[in-house]
């Protein structure tokens, strides 16, 4: 039977299986000498292609291969119950303990599933065993919510510390969100007891059949430290990767330090958005509707809002119910009728102000805002508004009072160095790929005036909302990299 297709594609995607295909297994096993070697495990073996051809080519060597599915288990158990140098062990390696000895080479693909997407009763048995291997992650208390760290990582450092001996060299895929997300999988990032030697990026390979990720192998030995910058080989090239924090970025670009300006979340209804947004026209016209900013909505330098929204504020603050009902009667009287939904919305501001929305300051109100897609974006886009609300499910901004200043944040966040740098914290389309945790790490310098750089950035951002043209587009790229030179980031050898 075709071990593959023993599983639905629904199944294995919700338990991360993912079958390597065997030109990557080559790939990867072709890195190491066998002659020295006594013990390979796989600790997420699946269908054993990293260890039957292994196996019978190396009869003196003993291969270890954990599965923690029974279908998988039973049916490659009848493939490998013939090879005699191969144990294959049934169970959870995270959970369960197996006879296997410390081995000289940990090969495999474990399983890529974020905890988020975990039974609720799993998460709680491994939580521990987390804590152990990763006592300061950062992204551990998001796990009870909408973690994106990945369980690989938590696979990854079980077996390094329980299966290998010092000095054993690992050769394992894993998912890019781990060198690319954010604190979730800094744990991984941390973890101190393994060298790193190389990173190589499989994912334009296509590593696995019928479906697409994004994941690189990891080369390295147990018991030594990382020494930077690591090479990270990709198609194009091969990248040098410091260590600033909790980051990985590529040497000699750089960017990233506390940013001077702010990014926030949009607009939140708390799951009213059917009271207080408008896909067509509203109702009533009313000074209190303001244009809404959907995710299509947004292009480079452009935009063209779509939605409407009620907006019952006034300088950051909701207006009070007194004031509402004898100054705007007809937007009272349909929040009115929505008040029972409204109240029993699940935030202590309901309690102060029934028809409140969230995530809104000062900040909100102030005339130009540089806004973008924060969620699941393929790349960054950016446009300067006015008189706009981002939407909170998708969109984020940089709220300013000067419309010079706006453009000038608008240039450098359309330039290839900003965007370059968050593909290094994020993995494109990751549900957080920009949100402000992680643009508020790259450094833009706050706007002056007097600087010639700032003020022409600022005047070609401009000239690019109203036609976007590629001479402008190039002069902006040489412009924020002159920024970048004069504020001591990168060197002038990159102009």
């Amino acid at each position: 039977m075709d071990i593959e297709n023993l599983i639905g594609r629904s199944d294995r995607l919700k338990q991360g299986i993912f079958f390597t295909k065997h030109c990557i297994v080559n790939n990867i096993v072709n890195n190491f000498d066998f002659s020295n070697i006594k013990n390979v495990v796989d600790s997420a073996a699946g269908s054993c292609n990293f260890l039957i051809g292994l196996a019978k080519q190396y009869r003196d060597i003993n291969f270890y291969g954990v599965e923690k599915n029974v279908e998988i288990y039973n049916e490659v158990d009848k493939l490998v119950s013939t090879i005699p140098n191969l144990h294959y062990f049934l169970g959870d390696i995270i959970l369960d303990s197996f006879p296997i000895p410390k081995c000289d080479l940990y090969i495999g693909n474990p399983p890529f599933i974020n905890f988020s997407d975990l039974d609720k009763e799993y998460r709680e048995k491994i939580k521990p065993i987390w804590l152990n291997y990763f006592p300061h992650s950062k992204g551990f208390k998001m796990l009870l919510g909408d973690s994106r760290g990945d369980i690989a990582q938590l696979i990854f450092a079980l077996t390094v510390d329980k299966y290998l001996v010092d000095k054993g060299e690992v050769g394992v895929i894993l998912p890019n969100s781990l060198i690319k997300g954010n604190s979730a999988s800094a744990g991984f990032r941390e973890f101190s007891n393994l060298k790193v030697n190389k990173l190589v990026d499989i994912s334009d390979d296509n590593p696995f059949d019928n479906t697409n990720r994004n994941c690189f192998y990891i080369l390295g030995e147990k018991g030594s430290v990382t020494t930077f910058p690591i090479i990270y080989k990709t198609k194009a090239r091969n990248i040098r990767l410091i260590k600033i924090s909790d980051d990985l970025v590529e040497e000699g670009t750089s960017i990233l330090k506390k940013s001077n300006y702010i990014a926030r979340q949009g607009v939140n209804t708390l799951g009213a958005n059917g009271i207080f947004i408008f896909k067509k026209e509203p109702p009533f016209e009313s000074q209190l509707i303001k244009p809404l900013l959907k995710s299509s909505d947004i292009d480079p330098f452009h935009y063209k809002p779509s939605y409407k929204i009620l907006f019952p504020y006034i300088n950051g603050k909701p207006i009070d119910e007194e004031t509402l009902q004898q100054k705007y009667p007809r937007e009272y009287n349909y929040l009115l009728g929505y008040r029972e939904k409204l109240t029993n919305r699940k935030s202590r501001f309901v309690n102060k102000c029934w028809y409140a929305l969230f995530g809104i300051g000062e900040y909100t109100c102030k005339p130009y805002k540089v806004v973008w897609r924060g969620l699941g974006a393929k790349e960054l886009v950016v446009s300067v508004t006015a008189d706009v609300i981002p939407n909170q499910a998708m969109n984020c901004y940089i709220s300013t009072d000067v419309e010079d200043e706006a453009h000038y944040i608008c240039g450098i966040m359309n330039s290839t160095l900003f965007k370059n740098q968050l593909k290094l914290l994020n993995e494109e389309g990751a549900k957080s790929f920009a949100q402000p945790n992680t643009i508020n790490k790259i450094y833009i310098p706050k706007y002056n005036d007097k600087n010639s750089i700032h003020v022409k950035i600022s005047s070609v951002s401009k000239q690019l909302s109203q036609v976007l043209k590629e001479e402008k587009l190039l002069k902006l790229e040489i412009l924020v990299k002159e920024l970048y030179i004069e504020e001591g980031f990168i060197s002038s050898s990159t102009l």
